[in-house]
């Protein structure tokens, strides 16, 4: 009954995100070209008391029967998981075939059918499912060998339930976070003309699709948290910078009072990481950062509770001190003995107190990418099933999170809508997860002792970390802040320190950063070679800025000689508005002739050079020296000629006397 109720719920408001609503609803059936593949778009994920399971199959294919085939159950995790990586390879307990005839046509989507599925009862056309278990589903059309038109499936049976709907006297505590931390490539999103790059594209699409997920769980009234990625509200509005919209918010910003948002730091952050390179101060940045960015999408997230891969014990103090008390961590912190999966621990440091869980991702890395969205769906609450049914009637808790990069809002919608009435768990909220009583004291006193966290990823080299962030410092201080580049290099000099099995050194090198920095020398030209003349020691040399495009972009000019005082000072910081730019130096030559000089433009922060440029300087003007020497000379000589004058007058002049030659006698 429950689940027939949370069913018809489904259809009387998901409609389109439940069961896949086409949008060409308007088109008859017999316009329809192509054969539609064989589908399953909806099965009950629950069999109570021995209720029936509604199904929805997409076909078109009116003629073959469909065969329901029931497996044998799956009652640990590691049994699951082991079906999940091997659909189809278990035995079959037992089997039903329902003629075509039977299905009803689905009057709002085209080419769905819907049937129900009898469950243990009397007859034989009846599904046996013995007991509190987990069963995998294979529905299928026509041939045994046609694996295309196959689709699995999970049932979790409960033969009895309470008055208050529970199975058992305690619901598995079930806290669902909705998680998106894609990497927004912010480099590979635009070209060289400065709009979206084919690459660009595909991110679009895919924040949009995302986006419209987020809105579609929004309305569901089942209690859940959504980590938001400051990061990704960002991207999105970098995104609409280049396709020139205006910005809307990637979140929604009022949604049911069920879901609850949880602020994130700027990027996903592994403590352990930071603390292997040295630059745990960066923690506070990016959570500083990312609260600034929820701040300006006016989103309201309790800033209480921190998500990341790890905790170290060193920064316990450092994260209380944040106003954190409450945080969840990948499960891989811990060693495997010291995990709290099922209860939260408190760690405690000196004045320091965090209430720690661990989250687990096992569940959705064994997600089979073939099944549809309503077995995804069903498989995520298998997984939750099968949690519970490992301890019934114990008070326990359990992290989920549901990873939206590989979920799709049907599946979402799906697994929301049905888990509220779940007889085995209870949807949470983080705020309502941590105020159960789950506290883990034996498991507290042993983590006092304990070492954490355990083995993580290499960090990213420091040297080359430094280097990003030496590059990506000196580009955001030549452009403004409205810039593409400048969101750009903002970007690279905080996300370089998420974790590197995100694949951000991959994305975000040196290398990179150093080129985007060298892009604004391209876009700034200094006049050729050519030869400037002084014609007094004191004067000016002009040095003329091209900037060949529209932006405002702020540099440092420096020149520099052996042969030249600069008595202003070498060095100009100058705003380039205008096509062109004049920068005139004044300069005093220390001596005249032909001398070169260096003409450097540089980015305002870091002085990293990106154009320069050399120049002659003629210098016909004397020096000071050149002109004491000159004067001393002319003097030495008058003196010297007047002298020789004065003696030559007081000397007899001795006659000239002619040298005849006589003949000879």
């Amino acid at each position: 009954m429950i689940a027939l109720v949370a069913m018809i719920i489904g259809i009387l408001i998901f409609p389109n995100i439940a069961f896949g609503t086409d949008k060409n609803n308007s088109q008859s059936r017999s316009k329809q070209k192509t054969p539609v593949k064989f589908s399953l778009s909806l099965l009950s994920p629950y069999s109570v008391a021995n209720s029936a399971l509604n199904a929805q199959i997409i076909t078109s294919d009116t003629s073959t029967p469909i065969k329901i085939e029931v497996m044998s159950a799956t009652s640990t995790q590691s049994d699951l998981f082991h079906f999940a990586n091997n659909l189809g390879k278990r035995r079959v307990r037992d089997t039903l075939e329902i003629d075509f005839s039977q299905l009803i046509p689905d009057t709002n989507t085209l080419n769905a059918y819907n049937f129900q599925i009898p469950v243990n009862g009397d007859s034989l056309t009846t599904l046996s499912m013995a007991g509190s278990n987990v069963y995998p589903i294979a529905i299928s059309q026509g041939s045994d060998k046609d694996k295309t038109r196959t689709q699995y499936s999970f049932v979790t049976s409960i033969p009895s339930i309470g008055a208050d709907g529970a199975a058992f006297s305690q619901r598995l505590k079930l806290l669902n976070f909705v998680k998106f931390q894609p990497v927004i490539d912010r480099l590979s999103m635009v070209n060289p003309e400065g709009k979206i790059s084919n690459k660009g594209h595909k991110i679009e699409n895919l924040l949009d699709e995302k986006r419209r997920s987020l809105y579609g769980i929004s309305n569901i009234s089942t209690p859940h948290s959504v980590l938001l990625n400051p990061d990704v509200i960002e991207g999105y509005n970098f995104l609409n910078q280049l396709r020139d919209k205006k910005a809307e918010s990637f979140y929604v910003t009022q949604p049911l009072a069920s879901t609850e948002y949880i602020a994130d730091t700027y990027v996903p952050v592994n403590l352990g990481e930071l603390e292997k390179q040295g630059t745990t101060n960066q923690f506070s940045n990016l959570l500083n950062r990312g609260r600034d960015v929820l701040k300006n999408a006016q989103i309201n997230a309790p800033i209480r509770t921190l998500v990341s891969q790890s905790i170290t014990q060193d920064s316990l103090a450092q994260i209380s001190s944040s106003g954190i008390d409450q945080v969840i961590v990948e499960d891989r912190t811990f060693k495997e003995a010291q995990r709290p999966v099922t209860k939260f621990t408190r760690l405690k440091t000196n004045s320091a107190s965090l209430d720690v869980a661990t989250y687990n991702t096992t569940i959705g890395d064994n997600l089979p990418r073939s099944l549809s969205a309503s077995g995804k769906a069903n498989y995520l609450i298998a997984g939750t099933s099968v949690i519970a049914l490992e301890a019934p009637s114990n008070l326990r808790g359990f992290i989920l999170p549901l990873d939206l990069a590989a979920l799709d809002g049907q599946t979402l919608s799906q697994y929301l809508s049905f888990i509220k009435d779940s007889p085995l768990v209870q949807p949470q909220t983080s705020s309502q997860f941590f105020k159960e009583d789950l506290l883990d004291k034996s498991l507290s006193k042993k983590l006092e002792q304990g070492q954490y966290p355990g083995k993580i990823a290499d960090p990213m080299n420091k040297s080359k970390l430094e280097k990003v962030v030496r590059f990506a410092n000196a580009t955001s201080s030549i452009y403004e802040p409205e810039s593409i580049q400048f969101a750009q290099a903002n970007w690279m000099k905080l996300a370089v320190f998420s974790p590197s099995d995100f694949g951000i050194s991959k994305i975000i090198t040196p290398q990179k950063s150093e080129e985007l920095l060298r892009s604004a020398g391209s876009k700034i030209e200094l006049p050729n070679k050519r030869t400037l003349t002084i014609t007094s020691r004191e004067n000016s040399v002009p040095v003329t800025i091209k900037k060949k495009t529209s932006q405002i972009m702020k540099v440092e000019v420096r020149i520099s000689s052996n042969r030249l005082t600069f008595p202003k000072g070498s060095s100009f910081e100058v705003e380039l508005k205008e096509e062109n730019t004049t920068v005139t130096i004044p300069v005093k030559a220390r001596t005249s002739g032909s001398f070169p000089i260096s003409i450097e433009v540089v980015s305002p922060a870091q002085s990293i050079v990106i154009v320069e440029q050399t120049a002659t300087v003629r210098s016909t003007s004397l020096s000071g020296t050149g002109v004491f020497i000159a004067l001393a000379s002319t003097l030495f000589l008058s003196v010297w000629w007047a002298s020789h004058y004065r003696k030559s007058r007081k000397k007899t002049i001795a006659p000239v006397v002619e040298i005849r030659k006589d003949k000879a006698i």
